[in-house]
This record gives structure tokens, C-alpha cells and sequence, in this order.
């Protein structure tokens, strides 16, 4: 996600005003220094779906500063191993709206 908020405010005025204090591959470290009031993050909304209901949380900007994201899985069809067996038949059962806004 970092690169891609760069690239977002690669052009915009603003970037010259923000600094980054934290950066983390994990969605939910984000969202923990966001509700410390630390700042703005761009988070994955499935991840803060409830904050946002409740009002914990609030966008920060209008839409033309969200990121699209798309998450595929993919695995080896020769692999049969008990685990991923397992994982994927659990995958499969998920509605394919299931992380969509």
C-alpha cells in the first residue's frame, strides 16, 4: 500500500505537508496508531468496517484519495496437502462479495 499512496500523492500539493511516523505491512498496527489519534493511514475499509459504524473512525478525504485493492489467491493444483485443502475448501465457501464495500 505504501508505494501506492505514494504514487496517489505523487502530483498532489498536500504531500508537501505530510510527513509518515509509522509504516507496518499490517493493516491492524494502521488502524491501532490511527485510534491513538497518531494521524491518517490509508486502511483497507473490510478492516474497519465496525469503526466506521460506530464513528471511532471517519475518512479523512473524499473518494478521489481511496486506493482500489484486489486480493486473488492462487494455488498449485499438483499440492494436495491436508492444510491447504482445508484452507481452500473454507475459502470457497465465502461469498464472492465477501470483501467488498
Amino acid at each position: 500500500m505504501g508505494r501506492s499512496v505514494r504514487m496517489l500523492l505523487k502530483n498532489d500539493p498536500l504531500r508537501m505537508k505530510l510527513r509518515t511516523v509509522y509504516e507496518t505491512a499490517m493493516a491492524e498496527g494502521l488502524k491501532g496508531m490511527v485510534l491513538q489519534g497518531v494521524g491518517v493511514a490509508w486502511i483497507p475499509d473490510f478492516c474497519i468496517r465496525e469503526e466506521l459504524k460506530s464513528g471511532r473512525l471517519v475518512r479523512a478525504g473524499d473518494p478521489s484519495w481511496d486506493i482500489p485493492l484486489e486480493i486473488r489467491l492462487y494455488r498449485c493444483s499438483m499440492v494436495h496437502k491436508p492444510g491447504v485443502e482445508r484452507l481452500w475448501r473454507q475459502m470457497m465457501k465465502l461469498p464472492r462479495d465477501f470483501l467488498q464495500a
